[in-house]
């Protein structure tokens, strides 16, 4: 019986090993040599800068987004009603209500300012964000990327608030 577990472990190990070894080489953005190109979602519209990344929100978006309140509406920074938004290839599912931070106070339809709406993360920081005030479902409060083909990788950042 002791035999038969070594072996296991031994094969376990083995296998562990030569997977590490596999993505030991694999560091970050080598996989974008290839002409591959990362898309960019900043809810707060600071672009990510280098060639390789595709900017789909900037502030001028925002401010243009009229799914979003602004001042003379009195509802500045709030979501008008619920459903899906569409952030250029990303699709959000707000409730009436739900926020958008940005810019500071600058932006036109910028809720405000929010000290979590800046967060930092080891390669990324981050300078908006969508406040969900309240609870989610599976089919209210999503986030959800169009177009992702086989092979493609996605990461998220997102920040408890």
């Amino acid at each position: 019986m002791k035999t038969n577990a070594r072996k296991h472990i031994s094969r376990i190990l083995a296998m562990t090993l030569s997977v590490g070894t596999v993505f030991s080489n694999f560091t970050g953005f080598e996989v974008f040599a290839a002409g591959k190109t990362v898309d960019v979602w900043d809810f707060g519209g600071v672009p990510a800068s280098g060639d390789i990344y595709v900017n789909h929100i900037d502030t001028a978006f925002l401010d243009g987004l009229e799914a979003v309140g602004d001042a003379a509406s009195g509802n500045k920074g709030k979501f008008l009603t619920a459903g899906d938004v569409d952030f250029n290839g990303l699709t959000v599912n707000v409730v009436a209500n739900d926020r958008l931070f940005y810019n500071g106070a600058d932006g036109a339809r910028s809720y405000g300012t929010n000290g979590k709406a800046d967060w930092a993360y080891d390669d990324y920081t981050a300078a908006g964000m969508w406040y969900a005030n309240g609870t989610g479902g599976d089919n209210r409060r999503y986030l959800q990327v169009n177009d992702v083909k086989a092979g493609e990788g996605v990461t998220v950042y997102t920040g408890p608030n």
